[in-house]
């Protein structure tokens, strides 16, 4: 018996260390616990951006113009903007996924309708039809709705047209997808509150928790 107190003292170091490595692992899977990803990466090169000329709060959506849950998530960004006029700014960054047929069309021709300076607005009318366009049977039955869309906007639909299927409109959406992909987004939306990324669901208590930091004192 002479073993016993070795025996017990590797027993109890054992479960030290099992707690001990428990507990480092469950503080670093916690939500409060996400780190910060690269400012570069997150903002990337889009002028896509609304809300407050010098925000304390920056939201960075990658989204997706066919994606259902991108659009469930439109009004929950839009009450925080509504709420905080003069602390937020919206970003919004192309993710268009391969499962979509008509996302890549959608995020061109949305490229084309900010060349008239009315991307937010092409943006709203994308996500409030897109139950019409994406059930259409072809790219140019889509074509033909966009062009609608832009002319509801004073686009004019011929010039419209003509320019919808110009490469050079997917260099931003290319651009977007390369930041996204370097880190580490595969699905829709994704969404980052000063750089570290949330979801819809959780935006508005990352947003309030955002706001109150800028406000404390230095």
């Amino acid at each position: 018996m002479k073993n016993v107190p070795l025996l017990l003292a590797t027993i109890i170091g054992s479960l030290i260390l099992i707690v001990g490595l428990g507990y480092v692992f469950s503080r670093s899977q916690a939500p409060g616990m996400a780190q910060e990803a690269d400012p570069a990466l997150v903002l990337g090169s889009t002028t896509h951006q609304k809300g407050a000329e010098n925000p304390v709060v920056t939201i960075v959506e990658f989204s997706d113009f066919q994606c259902p849950a991108c659009k469930a998530a439109q009004p929950a960004i839009a009450q925080v903007l509504a709420q905080y006029p003069e602390e937020i700014r919206v970003v919004y960054r192309h993710f268009p996924l391969t499962m979509h047929q008509y996302a890549p069309l959608a995020a061109r021709a949305s490229e084309v309708a900010s060349e008239y300076g009315m991307f937010w607005e092409f943006h709203d009318l994308l996500f409030e039809n897109q139950t019409t366009w994406e059930a259409a049977e072809s790219e140019d039955a889509v074509k033909e709705l966009f062009s609608q869309y832009a002319d509801t906007l004073e686009i004019d639909k011929t010039e419209f047209l003509s320019k919808i299927d110009d490469k050079s409109y997917s260099v931003q959406v290319e651009a977007d997808l390369a930041d996204g992909y370097s880190l580490g987004v595969n699905s829709t939306p994704t969404l980052y509150v000063n750089n570290t990324q949330t979801t819809a669901l959780g935006l508005q208590a990352a947003v309030e928790e955002a706001v109150a930091a800028s406000q404390q004192p230095m």
